[in-house]
């Protein structure tokens, strides 16, 4: 099967990249109905994804609260919270790659993005393809984002690549 790739991704191989496979859930093949290439008039449809940032030396704020520690909001900024050079360093590149912010969050947690379908897909490197499943057509990633090394130290993953995904709400 073969896929449309855009040209910006070669421009961007010299720099190293770090995929980032946590990003997105591989296809269920009994789920999956149909994977077609995209088209022409896909790559031009608007998209919205998060990047979500790394926090800081997770696994001891994990400790304190399960201790039954209240941590300070100072605290929290100071020690856990993605630094804001960090925070600043995705956005950046996100403008660099012609995507537009949507919202930014006060805690630097993630950074919320917009772009068509070709910016994104150069910008993570990811390849989409039109996916059917029983609740309908998607323009979906197929394959794990990449982002530049210097990057994904700070990301823990890119959010929104599959639309066909949604949260589901765990029975109380």
């Amino acid at each position: 099967m073969a896929f449309l790739v855009i040209a910006g991704a070669a421009r961007a191989a010299s720099e190293p990249r770090t995929l980032m496979s946590g990003s997105i859930k591989v296809l269920q093949a009994g789920r999956t109905r149909a994977v077609q290439p995209l088209r022409k008039e896909h790559l031009g449809k608007e998209m919205e994804i998060q990047i979500a940032l790394r926090m800081r030396s997770f696994p001891k704020l994990l400790a304190r609260i399960a201790n039954g520690e209240r941590v300070p909001q100072d605290q929290l900024a100071a020690l856990y919270l993605p630094l804001p050079a960090d925070y600043q360093a995705v956005i950046d590149w996100a403008k660099a790659q012609g995507l537009t912010i949507t919202l930014t969050d006060p805690m630097r947690l993630a950074v919320f993005v917009k772009g068509t379908v070709a910016q994104i897909q150069t910008a993570t490197q990811a390849q989409f393809a039109e996916v059917t499943i029983p609740e309908g057509t998607f323009t979906s990633a197929i394959t794990a984002p990449s982002l530049p090394a210097s990057l994904a130290a700070r990301v823990l993953g890119v959010n929104g690549l599959q639309p066909e995904i949604h949260p589901r709400h765990m029975a109380s």
